[in-house]
């Protein structure tokens, strides 16, 4: 693979595609290798905020990049939402874009919507298609994560995780499609908020985050949730886990290294949540729960409540 190295520090512009072979790109010319076999590869190595920009305007043409579907841009130094919508020009059947560790902490504002629009009047009105979108890192707030999945009505997966998010505001984050949300180490300490945004929602994660209760109203705000990550949260008292209870679709549980757990062994553990929960089928991601286990557990968590109430 040709590299182009520039006089300041060396950044890599990756796309990886689902087509014949790998592109090497600079800025003058594109090149298909179709000898290749294998992943494709879009490979920029210069200053990106000068080269994304640039090859949003002219190098990267959407006539000669209409199949790309998927852009990793992680760990580059792209700081103005406006390069970004010159880039996604660019790209218009893309269905992933990752824009994990950027510099992407200014919020949205009024000249970034215009932009935004009169982006999507040149593409003859048409929505992004982005099906998963990836802003870890970038210190976002929740008004920019609404404008974009407003403008993104495929999105189906949203990663938000090292973001520094405070609790959801009423309406702070709003998607009918929406099924997957990662929002690992922010500062959330409450998410009802999110299901009465996001109905759709199939997976949450929230580890490491200061969470501390399980909504009350917790099953008709999460109707559809399968799969929820609490692991390294502050849930200190078994009355929130047993609220998980609530929830109609839940099957899997993560649920480690949290206050209501300490003092208790691995085995006590896993013995507790497995007969707190007869609606999680895996726990901590392990194997299903054989009914064999479930109901020693079960038994086992009948003696100790025996035990406790003739204490």
């Amino acid at each position: 693979m040709q590299k182009k190295q520039s006089c300041e520090a060396i950044f890599i512009l990756s796309v990886f595609i689902c087509h014949k072979g790998p592109f090497y790109v600079s800025e003058k010319e594109i090149v298909q290798n179709s000898k290749s076999k294998g992943p494709t590869y879009i490979r920029e190595m210069n200053d990106v905020r000068h080269s994304v920009l640039m090859s949003g305007c002219a190098a990267l043409s959407s006539s000669r990049l209409g199949h790309v579907a998927e852009l990793d841009l992680t760990d580059n130094l792209l700081s103005d939402w406006c390069e970004v919508f010159l880039l996604l020009e660019s790209f218009p059947s893309l269905e992933f874009l990752n824009l994990s560790n950027n510099m992407l902490s200014e919020p949205m504002d009024e000249e970034t919507e215009k932009l935004f629009l009169a982006s999507s009047s040149n593409r003859r009105g048409r929505h992004l298609h982005v099906k998963k979108l990836v802003l870890n890192g970038n210190k976002v707030d929740w008004a920019t994560a609404k404008f974009l999945a407003k403008r993104m009505p495929t999105l189906e997966q949203l990663y938000l995780c090292g973001n520094a998010l405070g609790d959801p505001p009423e309406k702070g984050l709003e998607h009918p499609g929406l099924t997957q949300l990662f929002l690992g180490c922010n500062h959330i300490t409450r998410f009802e908020a999110l299901g009465r945004g996001c109905p759709s929602l199939r997976l949450l994660l929230l580890s490491e985050c200061p969470v501390t209760s399980v909504p009350s109203e917790a099953s008709s705000l999460f109707p559809n949730l399968a799969s929820l990550n609490l692991s390294t949260t502050e849930v200190s008292a078994w009355e929130e886990v047993d609220r998980l209870r609530l929830l109609p679709a839940l099957s899997e549980l993560r649920l480690r290294r949290c206050p209501v757990l300490r003092g208790l062994t691995a085995h006590e553990r896993r013995t507790m949540l497995i007969a707190r929960l007869p609606n999680v089928r895996i726990l901590n991601g392990g194997d299903v729960i054989p009914d064999s286990e479930r109901e020693d557990a079960e038994r086992a968590f009948i003696r100790y409540r025996s035990s406790f109430d003739s204490a």
